[in-house]
């Protein structure tokens, strides 16, 4: 009895394991078989968008089809980019923008250019090099001087220079690591900042609408209105430039899949490729990004500043002395203006 148990169980285990082996055979997709087969290739669905109208080709690569082919020729006449036996610098160029306009994935990429993972992640890294070799040429490093722009507009010159930064710790940071602010001069931030005679933000409770105050063409009836009026003002002219740039290409909105020191390159590349854009007069990938409300209320410095950073706080006293030295002379040249 015990002999026949045992060759009942040997043959049940000997057919499990041939229904595992053939379930196995059948599930499981053949290597034989080609992952990358559409009709459409990534060539001749880059030929067919640039070949097509221009406003595919600011959809999908966000430029237009001339300047996407300046740009190709340009990477060709500095020996940054060149054919390869599979893809053309158009196609390379081609999936490094599409990345970048739609924040895709590799699988993305994979998909709509018919490529492999390890190629489409090779000529990303590639394309992303070779542009960031002409960052020099089309972004211009920090001046001194201030832009025309502002020091031909009443309201912000000689008050307002540019300038940049985010978080109170990583501009700390930053200055221990040797950032310099030019002598005389200040940077105008936002909240989360400690008022000093570097770092100018705005008055404390003061608040101002500007999309309330152009309905009503209501003027500031003091200095510490009308310093607020301008700080949101122009800072809302750089946050505009920031948030075109980042409707252009959205993977800046978003932390990526990609490491940490690509993810800063991908910064730097963003902006050179904006400047290129309109160098060669290219439309803002939306256009109707002027058109969103206005309507902002001040952020505060002073009261979101956590007091984290010892050295801002100890520079707070001349800071608060300083704004009020511009805001003061601000008034004054306003009031002198509006009694002319």
């Amino acid at each position: 009895m015990d002999s026949l148990n045992l060759w009942r169980k040997r043959n049940e285990e000997d057919d499990l394991l041939m229904l595992n082996n053939w379930s196995k055979e059948c599930l499981a997709p053949s290597s034989n078989v080609e992952h990358h087969t559409s009709i459409l290739t990534g060539d001749v669905y880059v030929q067919e968008i640039l070949q097509g109208h221009k406003e595919r080709c600011k959809r999908e690569f966000r430029m237009e089809p001339y300047i996407f082919q300046a740009l190709v020729d340009r990477l060709r006449e500095k020996s940054l980019l060149c054919n390869s036996k599979r893809t053309t610098v158009e196609e390379q160029l081609a999936m490094f923008m599409y990345t970048l306009a739609h924040n895709a994935s590799n699988n993305d990429v994979q998909e709509r250019f018919q490529h492999y993972a390890e190629m489409v992640s090779r000529y990303f890294s590639k394309v992303l090099k070779a542009v960031n070799r002409l960052v020099r040429e089309y972004i211009e490093p920090p001046s001194t001087l201030a832009s025309p722009v502002i020091q031909n507009t009443q309201n912000f010159f000689p008050y307002f220079k540019e300038g940049s930064a985010s978080n109170a710790r990583i501009l700390q940071r930053s200055i221990e690591q040797g950032f310099e602010v030019p002598r005389g001069k200040y940077y105008l931030i936002d909240a989360g900042y400690a008022n000093t005679q570097n770092f100018i933000v705005s008055y404390r409770g003061v608040r101002y609408h500007l999309q309330e105050q152009g309905r009503a063409q209501t003027r500031p009836d003091n200095y510490k209105k009308l310093f607020n009026l301008r700080h949101v003002s122009l800072r809302n002219h750089v946050e505009r430039i920031i948030g075109i740039l980042k409707m252009r290409f959205p993977i800046l909105k978003v932390a990526t899949f990609h490491p940490i020191d690509s993810q800063t390159d991908i910064v730097v590349a963003g902006c050179m490729l904006h400047n290129f854009i309109r160098i060669h007069n290219g439309t803002d990938a939306v256009e109707d990004f002027d058109n969103e409300a206005e309507e902002t209320i001040v952020p505060n410095g002073d009261e979101s500043y956590g007091e984290d950073v010892d050295t801002m706080n100890s520079e707070r006293t001349a800071g608060a002395r300083k704004r009020d030295e511009i805001a003061m002379q601000m008034w004054n040249d306003y009031c002198s203006y509006r009694r002319a």
